[in-house]
């Protein structure tokens, strides 16, 4: 009597369990930003000292990017990021009133990098 062997397969589900349970964040889509001080669109009447960004989780460490730029122009001065865990955050300089944009630049542990551009204003 000939019998079937099941063991190939079952072992082939079980690893990939094993991976989903060990490795959550591949399961999941990208990092993304869910909080940022000062917030998007914000009208302040002092400037911020420094720029926060909160992200879903951890991006990769050492390469994310911050940079400012005021007003309209487009050229676009580097700033100096610390990360915590799924923080990152960028002293400012001195800031005169006006327009300002944040472009922030992260790469999410499952390889993809992800950009964006959040803004405020100084009275």
């Amino acid at each position: 009597m000939a019998t079937r062997s099941y063991g190939l397969p079952r072992l082939a589900a079980l690893l990939v369990l094993m991976a989903i349970a060990v490795w959550p964040d591949a399961a999941m889509a990208h990092t993304r930003l869910v909080s940022s001080e000062p917030k998007a669109n914000a009208v302040l009447d002092a400037a911020p000292a420094r720029i926060t960004l909160n992200f879903s989780a951890p991006p990769e460490e050492g390469f994310s990017e911050m940079q400012w730029s005021q007003g309209s122009e487009e050229e676009w001065q580097a700033l100096e990021v610390i990360q915590q865990a799924a923080r990152l955050e960028a002293a400012l300089p001195q800031l005169a009133p006006g327009r300002y944009k944040i472009r922030w630049s992260v790469l999410s542990r499952d390889g993809h990098r992800q950009r964006g551009v959040l803004e405020f204003r100084i009275h």
